[in-house]
């Protein structure tokens, strides 16, 4: 009995050993990147945002009028509810294709966004030699903070456009 807790206790040092130097083997190759630092210094997002803002006062101002246009077709037709109905109809329509315009252009600008800033990530890593990239946020402790390099190739890309 005595051999057999010896070999049992011998067998799992060595797991462990061997778990650990995998472990430390590793963690020197995980890079961080701060996903909230990257958005909120890249100069293409920071357009992007800008961007958004517009489009987002551009369709509130455009509902107002829609709106203004619906309640003066009340007041000078009120007893005329079909043209009042056709008109909602046709203003509802008018918006909903400005609200779907927009939006395909968030989703295609979101996606290009995207894009670069994974592209940016993966030549950073493996410029610095860096196997698994994971949000900075999501680390409590270890690994390289790649986000500034990261952050200097996409803006540098943004502005050589």
């Amino acid at each position: 009995m005595n051999r057999l807790t010896r070999g049992i206790l011998s067998a799992g040092l060595a797991i462990v050993a061997s778990v650990t130097f995998a472990l430390n083997a590793f963690a020197e190759s995980v890079g961080t990147v701060d996903f909230e630092k990257l958005m909120a210094s890249y100069n293409k997002a920071q357009a992007f945002n800008d961007d958004m803002k517009i489009r987002e006062r551009e369709l509130e101002k455009l509902r107002a009028e829609y709106a203004k246009q619906l309640r003066e077709t009340k007041t000078s037709q009120p007893n005329n509810p079909v043209a009042l109905d056709q008109l909602e109809k046709d203003l509802q329509g008018k918006f909903a294709v400005k609200m779907n315009e927009s939006r395909d252009w968030m989703l295609a600008k979101t996606k290009e966004i995207d894009t670069e800033v994974n592209n940016a990530i993966s030549a950073v890593a493996s410029a610095k030699k860096v196997d698994l990239v994971v949000t900075k946020q999501a680390v409590l402790h270890g690994g390289t903070d790649i986000t500034n390099d990261v952050l200097a190739k996409l803006n540098a890309g943004a502005s050589a456009k």
